[in-house]
């Protein structure tokens, strides 16, 4: 009975020992168990190179190798005219009606699409010469 005993409690050591040296090389190398960082799922690309107004573009985030879905768009924007919408929710941020042909006015926006930090993005930015086909009339 002593001898179980004894080889229980060298085998429960073992086991120990095992899962501390486990959990200092995790600890040393964690790319080991974790090889995907947050920052590198994604490459997007842009159309017309940045926030260019003047050109009509589009910006495509895609998955990169190491994902199932490697190099599948996962999401895309497209520049468009809009029109901010006064009065309506004023509290809150501006609210644009998107996708127009055209527009002109004080109310007349672009949809600039871009890459920042790998994922594509968005901002409203005025159009002081109307806006024609996802674009700032020059």
């Amino acid at each position: 009975m002593k001898k179980i005993y004894k080889n229980l409690i060298i085998l429960i050591i073992i086991i120990g020992l095992f899962y501390a040296f486990a959990i200092l090389y995790i600890y040393l190398n964690p790319k080991t168990l974790w090889p995907i960082q947050p920052e590198g799922l994604a490459l997007c690309s842009d159309s017309d190179n940045g926030k260019n107004i003047f050109i009509k573009g589009t910006a495509a985030t895609r998955a990169k190798k190491h994902l199932k879905n490697a190099g599948e768009v996962i999401h895309m924007g497209l520049d468009s005219c809009s029109e901010k919408l006064d009065g309506l929710y004023s509290n809150l941020e501006p609210r644009y009606l998107e996708g127009l042909d055209s527009c002109a006015g004080d109310n007349c926006y672009v949809k600039e699409v871009f890459c920042s930090e790998n994922i594509d993005s968005r901002e409203f930015i005025k159009c002081p010469n109307g806006c024609n086909d996802g674009a700032c009339i020059k």
